[in-house]
């Protein structure tokens, strides 16, 4: 589940959301599901198939809680279980704790993580180039470590990838977070997206986002090789395809 304005595991992100809560929805906001376990504090985000809240729980402590329509889930949902299970020692993964039914919602709940996602930071174009180097860093290994346990996301887009702190840190300090593991909407098609084909496009959106003339020098040449890069793999994609 991805947000349309905002992480759903981030809080606001500085927008509001624009889409109107079904009334029983509404209703739990200020109250407490799952025979008091959580307290549902606000909404935070919402998507082509339901939405996330805050919640605080019983014991301290804050999770994010995805409520999805029991109607609208598709075949293979759980697989979004499966994989953040699978992933729950990677260190770039939000990890999932439990699921439980509500109201004629399926619940999954997962850790809270603060910070914007990557589309926002996109969208402010405030990312640097050591910043979009560990970002890539980071999405290689996550991808290696999914490789190695036979599980791939599926969905990878910047709105799936948490930032923790707009100060990014050292190389794998996890301020990195990936959730929302499923099935990807390829215009009417629900099917699996390539993960490093994905990586490739958020790369390209990464780049797009930074002006070369404001850049030093070092920056710069770091800059154009990526740049280089990308254009490469897209020629050798193109030749492929005449090739048939």
């Amino acid at each position: 589940l991805s947000g349309k304005t905002r992480s759903w595991c981030s809080g606001n992100g500085g927008r509001a959301l624009t889409t109107k809560l079904p009334a029983e929805l509404e209703q739990v906001i200020g109250g407490k599901v799952h025979d008091g376990a959580y307290r549902i504090i606000e909404h935070i985000g919402d998507g082509k198939r339901g939405d996330v809240f805050r919640a605080e729980r019983r014991h301290g402590g804050e999770r994010a809680l995805k409520f999805v329509p029991q109607t609208k889930l598709q075949p293979g949902w759980e697989q979004e279980i499966f994989k953040a299970s699978r992933l729950e020692h990677q260190p770039n993964t939000v990890r999932f704790h439990e699921f439980f039914l509500h109201a004629g919602y399926a619940v999954l709940v997962f850790d809270y993580i603060p910070g914007l996602n990557l589309r926002e930071h996109i969208h402010r174009q405030k990312l640097t180039v050591p910043d979009l180097e560990r970002i890539l860093y980071n999405l290689l290994y996550f991808r290696r470590d999914c490789m190695e346990l036979g599980v791939r996301h599926g969905d990878l887009h910047p709105g799936n990838i948490i930032l923790r702190d707009p100060q990014m840190g050292s190389p794998r300090a996890c301020e990195i977070m990936i959730t929302d593991f499923g099935i990807g909407h390829t215009g009417a098609v629900l099917k699996p997206k390539d993960d490093l084909e994905q990586i490739g496009l958020i790369a390209t959106l990464m780049l797009q986002s930074i002006r070369r003339e404001s850049l030093d020098h070092g920056s710069r040449q770091v800059y154009d090789e990526l740049c280089r890069g990308m254009a490469l793999k897209e020629l050798r994609e193109g030749s492929a395809l005449e090739r048939g």
